[in-house]
């Protein structure tokens, strides 16, 4: 499990939060859900396989033995000669990590001085088996100027990658540590879908915008949709990924996607980047995937959440919507049931698919509740009941209806 301990992250004066593979951030706004989102997320790029920074010099035992090695046998190569290693995993080689203030204000797009006491600290349970690498290959050929190095990753779920760089010779040990480090992966990208998502995105602002923009740019730059994913049922159509961005309406010719219903265009980047460079074992930050969404639509969006985490993809999203929290009580409830009863009820979800129904152990849900001036995060998921305790929808609702007795009382 990934654990996070949070302080003086604005109105948070304390909390530990347990991040599983859906996690929901409730509350009112300015309760600092989004910051605590984004900062997770931050963290966490230490832990994502394309994201990780070179931990050089972290290391100590078996495994800066045979980094040292692998040093001196590549220096000791004739020019055209190539070196072989293999990485295994360890993946209790990085349990701790601790991000203060100079690490998260610009992520916030704050000043340091504006969250000074701010510290987030994390820490993983390597008992829990979650790393995403099983083994990392590396072949190397050294050359006059730069080398050749051939790093290939294979994962858990039976999956490869190669990536192919060249290097410094001099740059062959910051090379080998950061890859090294990569052993210790949870995820294989990670990606923010700020609330100010759109379609294009500028490289400028905070780190979570960049993160989408270079999200989007990649998937701009791979033509055409997978179809992976129904989206029918969500969005009455279908976005084109070709020479423009465009919105296809079911049955109609296809518009800009500029000129689509404003919920196509917010949902527009995470449709795309699902569909283009999107893989399982990524982790997506999701700041309010609701927004300008019906409440049916809500409804399949709370599905899709579900079926995203079923095929293997991480998610920590808020929300507004009390009707995306309370279908994952649904969702929860659809997977105690035995599998044709399953199969006959996921006919009535929107996205009509078993892929929808949830494991509690799955998720977890926190409601950012305000106690005075201060916020205190509160875990209102009962796993064993398949419920989340949604007060902070609950206590708006009796509100209204409070006031409209006390209207019709007056006359």
């Amino acid at each position: 499990m990934l654990k996070f301990g949070v302080r003086n992250l604005g109105r948070i004066r304390e909390a530990g939060i347990e991040v599983r593979p859906l996690t929901m951030f409730v509350g009112r706004n300015g309760t600092n859900k989004s910051w605590t989102a984004y900062a997770i997320w931050q963290a966490l790029h230490t832990y994502s396989l394309f994201d990780v920074p070179s931990l050089n010099g972290t290391f100590s035992g078996d495994a800066a033995e045979l980094l040292e090695q692998a040093v001196a046998a590549y220096e000791g190569l004739n020019l055209g000669g190539r070196l072989k290693l293999d990485l295994e995993v360890h993946p209790d080689r990085v349990l701790q990590q601790e991000l203060r203030a100079s690490h998260l204000a610009p992520v916030l797009g704050l000043p340091v001085s504006a969250i000074q006491d701010c510290e987030l600290t994390l820490g993983l349970d390597a008992v829990a088996g979650g790393h995403l690498v099983d083994r990392i290959s590396v072949s190397a050929e050294r050359r006059a100027t730069k080398g050749v190095i051939e790093v290939t990753y294979h994962l858990r779920d039976g999956r490869s990658e190669t990536v192919l760089s060249f290097i410094d010779p001099t740059d062959l040990r910051s090379t080998l540590h950061t890859v090294a480090g990569q052993t210790s992966a949870r995820y294989r990208q990670t990606v923010a879908f700020p609330v100010e998502r759109v379609a294009s995105v500028s490289l400028d602002g905070a780190p979570p915008a960049r993160s989408l923009a270079t999200a989007i740019e990649k998937a701009r730059s791979t033509p055409g949709i997978r179809g992976r994913f129904d989206w029918e049922p969500l969005l009455g159509g279908r976005i084109l990924n070709d020479e423009q961005l465009q919105f296809e309406p079911g049955g109609a010719a296809p518009i800009p996607l500029g000129a689509a219903a404003s919920m196509v265009r917010s949902l527009a980047p995470l449709v795309l980047y699902l569909e283009t460079v999107g893989e399982p074992g990524d982790l997506l930050v999701i700041d309010e995937p609701e927004m300008n969404a019906h409440p049916a639509a809500q409804l399949a969006i709370a599905e899709l959440l579900a079926i995203m985490v079923n095929r293997g993809y991480h998610v920590i999203f808020t929300t507004h919507s009390p009707y995306i929290a309370d279908h994952l009580c649904n969702l929860m409830e659809a997977h105690a049931l035995g599998p044709e009863a399953r199969e006959a009820k996921a006919r009535e979800l929107a996205m009509q698919t078993t892929e929808a129904c949830l494991d509690p152990e799955q998720l977890a849900a926190y409601e950012f509740r305000e106690v005075g001036a201060e916020v205190a995060v509160v875990d209102v998921l009962d796993r064993e009941a398949r419920v989340v305790d949604t007060q902070t929808f609950a206590r708006v609702t009796d509100h209204v209806s409070e006031i409209l007795g006390s209207l019709l009382s007056a006359k």
